[in-house]
């Protein structure tokens, strides 16, 4: 996200990216089967926003995590 003004940048906060291979690939896909209720539309709790909102944040956290693990090796 881009922001005309910089008197506005510093609302949106710092974020390292994760390099996407094939390990990381494979965790992400390791998470999803974790929570089908964040995918899986046969599940009771896919039609629970603020359940399904609380998987992808479980989710986001830990692929920052361990995006936050892999720079610190670096």
């Amino acid at each position: 996200m881009r922001f005309r003004s910089s008197s506005m940048a510093h609302l949106v906060p710092a974020t390292k990216h994760l390099e996407w291979t094939r390990t990381n690939s494979l965790h992400f896909i390791e998470l999803l089967k974790e929570h089908p209720s964040v995918w899986n539309i046969k599940c009771k709790q896919y039609k629970m926003r603020d359940i399904r909102s609380a998987r992808l944040e479980t989710i986001k956290s830990n692929l920052s995590s361990q995006t936050e693990r892999i720079h610190a090796q670096l």
